[in-house]
Parts: C-alpha cells; sequence; structure tokens
C-alpha cells in the first residue's frame, strides 16, 4: 500500500520536469504515488509526464485547463489515495532520502505536519536554509510563530509532509484568487488545524532558483498579496486573541510589507495610487489591533530598516499634522542615519523642529544647534520623536516621562 502522494503542478517547465521525476522515483522509499498536474502547459511537460506515466505505474497524470497552481495542487489532493501528502515544485528536486526522513519522523512524533530545511540552489551554487541539530516538536499556535518569525518553518507548501485530512474542511475559494504567494495564507491555515507539528533537521529539499520564474522576476504590485494575506492572518489572530502570533505577523507587515512599498515607491513613484492604497492599508492594520500599543500616548510604529522609513512617514505624514497646534513643539531626538531620514522628512513637508541629544557641545545637525535633552522644558503639547537605533533608545527611553512621543526608530512592540 503506497505511503504518500506526491504531487506536481507543472506549468511550461520542459527543461527542468525530468530532472524533478527522476529524483522522485528513485526516493528510498518504493510505496508512493506521484500525481502529475499538468496545469494546461503549452510546451513539451504534459508530453514529458505522460511518458513517465507509461512505464512506472506510480506515476499519474491528470491534464487540465490553465487554473493556476492552488487549483491544480487541490485537484492533485482530491485524488490522492494515501493518508500523508507533500508537495514539489516542478523545476525543483530531492535528495534520495528525503521522503524517508518526513515520514519516519511523522511517525516517531506522531504529528499532522513534518517540515524539513531545504536548499537553495542557484546554478549549482548551494545554501542550506534552516538546518539545525536536532527535532523540534510544536503545537499549533507556537509553530505559527516559529513560521512568521522565520526560525524554522517557511512559508512553503513544498518540503514538509501534511496529512491529508487537514485539508477536508479548507475551502479553496477562501484563499486569494492571486496564485502569486498563496502558500503563506494557506499554511496557516494548515498549520492552525495541526496539533502537532515537527521539525527535522534535514535540508533534503532543492529549491532551484530560475530567473525566469514567477517568484524571480522583477518586483511587480502581485507581490501585495502578501500584505492582503498578512492582514487577514492578523484579523483572524486577533478574534481568536492569539496577540503573540499578532505581534509577530505586524512585525513582518511592518518590515517585510513596508519594504515591498518602498520597491513600488521606486518603480512607480510615491503617488501611485495602488501603492498609497497598499501603504495605508499597512497602517489601517497596525493602528485597528494596536490602539494602546506604546508606553506613551500618540505613539507611532515604525520599520526595522531605514530604507522603508521613507515609505511609513509619508503615510504618517497627515497625522503627524494633526496633532501640531500654534504652541506645539517638535523635538528631534537623535543625531544617526535613522535621525537625518527623519529630519529630512519633517524638512520636505516644512514641519521646523529642535535636534537634541544627551550630551552635546553645541554641535549642529543640518545646521540646527543641538540642544541637550536634560535641559529642555516639554509641555504636554510638545512632541518628541525618537529616532534611535533600538540599543540606544533602551538607554534613553526611560528620561522621557512626559509630552507626545513619536517613534521613528527602530521597529519594536511595547505593552
Amino acid at each position: 500500500m503506497n505511503k504518500i502522494s506526491i504531487i506536481i503542478s507543472i506549468y511550461n517547465i520542459e527543461e527542468y520536469i525530468r530532472k524533478t521525476i527522476d529524483s522522485i522515483l528513485c526516493q528510498s522509499i518504493p510505496d508512493f504515488e506521484l500525481i502529475i498536474v499538468d496545469d494546461g502547459a503549452t510546451d513539451k511537460s504534459g508530453i514529458i509526464c505522460d511518458e513517465y506515466a507509461r512505464y512506472d505505474s506510480r506515476v499519474r497524470i491528470i491534464h487540465q485547463n490553465n487554473r493556476g497552481t492552488r487549483v491544480a495542487r487541490m485537484v492533485g489532493i482530491k485524488a490522492a489515495s494515501t493518508d500523508y501528502v507533500t508537495f514539489i515544485d516542478g523545476d525543483d528536486w530531492i535528495e534520495k532520502n528525503t521522503l524517508e526522513l518526513l515520514l519516519s519522523a511523522l511517525y516517531e512524533y506522531n504529528a499532522d505536519i513534518v517540515s524539513g530545511g531545504y536548499v537553495i540552489d542557484n546554478d549549482g551554487d548551494l545554501n542550506n536554509i534552516f538546518k539545525i541539530e536536532g527535532s523540534k516538536v510544536y503545537n499549533s499556535k507556537n509553530g505559527i510563530l516559529e513560521m512568521f518569525t522565520g526560525k524554522y518553518f517557511n512559508w512553503s507548501m513544498c518540503n514538509k509532509v501534511y496529512k491529508k485530512e487537514l485539508f477536508d474542511d479548507i475551502d479553496i475559494n477562501t484563499l486569494s484568487t492571486e496564485s502569486y504567494g498563496e502558500d503563506t495564507f494557506y499554511n496557516y491555515l494548515l498549520f492552525r488545524k495541526a496539533k502537532k507539528i515537527c521539525y527535522i533537521p534535514n535540508a533534503g529539499y532543492h529549491y532551484v532558483v530560475r530567473s525566469d520564474s514567477l517568484t524571480h522576476k522583477p518586483f511587480s504590485k502581485r507581490q501585495f498579496v502578501y500584505i492582503d494575506q498578512w492582514i487577514d492572518i492578523i484579523n483572524d489572530c486577533r478574534i481568536r486573541g492569539d496577540l503573540d502570533i499578532v505581534n509577530a505577523v505586524s512585525n513582518l507587515l511592518l518590515t517585510d510589507g513596508m519594504t515591498i512599498i518602498n520597491k513600488a515607491q521606486t518603480i512607480y513613484g510615491r503617488d501611485d495610487e495602488d501603492t498609497q492604497k497598499a501603504a495605508q492599508q499597512i497602517i489601517n492594520a497596525v493602528d485597528a489591533n494596536y490602539p494602546n500599543r506604546y508606553l506613551y500616548k500618540n505613539a507611532l510604529w515604525s520599520s526595522k530598516t531605514t530604507s522603508a522609513l521613507a515609505s511609513f512617514y509619508k503615510c504618517r505624514k497627515e497625522e503627524l499634522k494633526k496633532l501640531l497646534n500654534d504652541d506645539s513643539k517638535i523635538y528631534l531626538y537623535g543625531a544617526g542615519r535613522i535621525a537625518t531620514e527623519v529630519a529630512i522628512f519633517l524638512e520636505e513637508n516644512k514641519v521646523d523642529y529642535f535636534p537634541v541629544v544627551t550630551n552635546t557641545n553645541g554641535e549642529l545637525f543640518r545646521c540646527k544647534y543641538v540642544k541637550n535633552y536634560s535641559e529642555v522644558i516639554l509641555n504636554e503639547k510638545d512632541i518628541v520623536i525618537l529616532a534611535l537605533s533600538e540599543k540606544n533608545k533602551n538607554e534613553v527611553i526611560d528620561n522621557i516621562k512626559h509630552g507626545n512621543v513619536l517613534d521613528f526608530g527602530k521597529y519594536s512592540m511595547y505593552y
């Protein structure tokens, strides 16, 4: 009896599919079925797979009109006759003992999902990812946290074995209609249903980097789908009360999400309507989930990377203006790269500010005299913008006990 169903969705990969199938047929365990879903390929991919199906009874080929990877995988799952399924992209390949090791861990730990590491194969240049010593076992919540903090689990459906029953109640219509990046939300749903998730220190899955593949083409607005998916996950976890996961995915939203925005602005311009809408989605999502998100009132979030700061500031411009009144003063705490980014933002928007630091001997910062913060007398209408690294921010934060604090420094969460 077959132990596992291996599902491949193919579309115009005739140059790579033979190596993929050969790596599967020579696995150290022979008891499997290989289900190949030809998703309307217009090259010889489908013909090549038909050849394999004729001489190896373990290979089944399903031909269909092009409907996308997400639908093709569901077709494969419905056709599977075993209790376990795994997915392989049609241009990747696996080492000889990969399935044996994954299944052994699944049986040993009675897990619902087992994941290994993987190898990024860039024209022979190999880089092992998530390869550690010893196995790790998680419950559903902790497995999701690991997936979104990037420690052991990646978002891909590949390099994992799933109990097929996990897919039973998942309505593919609840997923994004965009196949690009569909694995993220799909895996979230599967990890949510799993009771036990295992990670093993094996990197037998080779993720082949192709310059012409969908995920390696130049940036496009299709990447905005990640923002939508992260927000959907944040909203679902907030309803469930899983604030640790909300925290982790919000972190991802404001780092990777704002990096996507920054790339889009570089290509399409800062006034691009779609980009502005996506950026505002990020801001709204964080605001909705953390109305009291910082130690001080009117505090704002920012990104881990200064490359995304300009995008973040632009979204916050109107909110900053609302805080200002005729009696307000803005003090910019810091004098490094982050403070320079903030200062440029303020100057471009014709907002006056006073640079302050802990100790100064009358230095200039962007043609302004720097004051000692200890000499500043704040009133409740004044605003202090912290533009510091995480390390330096922690050293000075206790000194700020009053006034409005806008945190434009390195991103972190406070309760």
